[in-house]
């Protein structure tokens, strides 16, 4: 077996903010602690491909994946060449930076695992921790069997460390499945109070919550170790961030409150909606380390995200969460705001007085919470990985 270290099993490479950071994250605290670690460089599997590959075999495989070929190139020709927008081809050029940061920033396996062979990994390490995101989310497209562990021997040690259902509950019919792999766990956390309650059902045990990796590094933490600087010579900006749903929503908020103190509006540009925002400055080319600068520099962050709303809480910056009532997935921003009594901070639709909490009321408090559970979290992985 190599040096004693440990596997962190999680969402990776993928092109996500929240993914990317709580992963550096977690590894950075690991190292911090004198656990040598290495995030596991999973290729996770497409629940659409294990089926049809399990039909039809590999030529069916082999056509599912020339479909999907083709159904990239038409996205492009439709965004880059037709619409003929040089701001567009910038992001493609996302991926690229985030390779970069996962190059430069995180440590992986020097192996890539299958989930077909996931055990192989056994031999190179003393023990694994799963989590945080939303690891146990039964909605991905993706499978999300590795994130229970069962690949791991007998005698390795096994846990989670605040992962996320990303959803009230569970199906019934997947509870015995899981329990069986809960209670093979050696600790088990979560990062939510709904996730707690689940698990709670399925097995019977009370487990701790723990709040989500990124507040294991304090602000100072983040702002030295990526040289995040303070933008002085630029205009104050709201940072708008949201996905889906929301976005007509945030934007009015956006727009409003900028008229009013003759701020800019930052958007993180996604698509050709973004294109026609000639009022808002765009930004395509946005990494982890742009994300947070955006944050750190905002005067107001208006956002959808759960990160979003985490970091802009760990940087003690103003933000509103534009919420949906239709919308029952968001428990994960809910459980945030909870525990830092900050649910004054949702909003669902502008209105005049929204301009009366444009600050935090008390940074302070919520600074106090932060140091309790970010102890509390650094006890439970001190006391897991012993």
């Amino acid at each position: 077996m190599e040096e004693s270290k440990i596997a962190i099993v999680t969402i990776q490479r993928v092109k996500n903010y929240g993914a990317a950071l709580q992963a550096y994250a977690l590894q950075t605290t690991l190292f911090k602690l004198n656990y040598l670690n290495e995030i596991l460089d999973y290729k996770r599997d497409i629940k659409k491909n294990k089926l049809v590959k399990s039909k039809y075999g590999y030529t069916g495989l082999l056509l599912v994946f020339a479909i999907e070929k083709l159904k990239q190139l038409r996205r492009y020709i439709l965004n880059v060449i037709a619409f003929k927008d040089i701001r567009l081809k910038k992001l493609n050029g996302i991926n690229d930076i985030f390779e970069n940061f996962d190059k430069t920033f995180l440590i992986y396996s020097k192996k890539q695992y299958l989930e077909s062979n996931l055990a192989e990994s056994n031999k190179h390490y003393v023990g694994f921790v799963c989590g945080s995101d939303q690891v146990w989310n039964h909605n991905f497209d993706f499978s999300i069997d590795a994130f229970f562990l069962n690949f791991v021997e007998k005698g390795k040690r096994k846990i989670a460390f605040a992962p996320s259902f990303g959803i009230e509950d569970v199906p019934k019919s997947l509870h015995e499945k899981y329990q069986k792999s809960f209670n093979d766990f050696d600790f088990l956390s979560v990062r939510e109070a709904e996730g707690a309650k689940i698990l709670n059902e399925i097995t019977g045990h009370n487990v701790p919550v723990l709040l989500d990796p990124i507040f294991l590094l304090s602000k100072n933490d983040w702002i030295e170790n990526f040289s995040i600087k303070t933008q002085n010579n630029r205009k104050p900006f709201i940072l708008c961030y949201t996905l889906g749903k929301e976005d007509e929503i945030a934007l009015e908020i956006c727009r409003k409150i900028a008229s009013e103190n003759d701020y800019d509006v930052v958007r993180l540009g996604r698509g050709r909606d973004d294109v026609k925002l000639n009022d808002l400055i765009v930004e395509w080319s946005v990494g982890p380390i742009e994300f947070l600068e955006l944050i750190y520099n905002s005067k107001l962050v208006v956002t959808n995200s759960f990160h979003g709303t985490a970091f802009s809480i760990n940087f003690n910056i103003p933000f509103f969460c534009v919420l949906s009532k239709k919308n029952k997935r968001t428990s994960r921003i809910n459980n945030i705001l909870r525990v830092f009594n900050l649910e004054e901070r949702i909003v669902y639709e502008y209105d005049k007085s929204i301009h009366l909490k444009l600050n935090l009321k008390d940074p302070s408090t919520i600074n106090d919470i932060i140091l309790k559970e970010r102890e509390k979290a650094l006890e439970y992985l001190n006391k897991a990985l012993v």
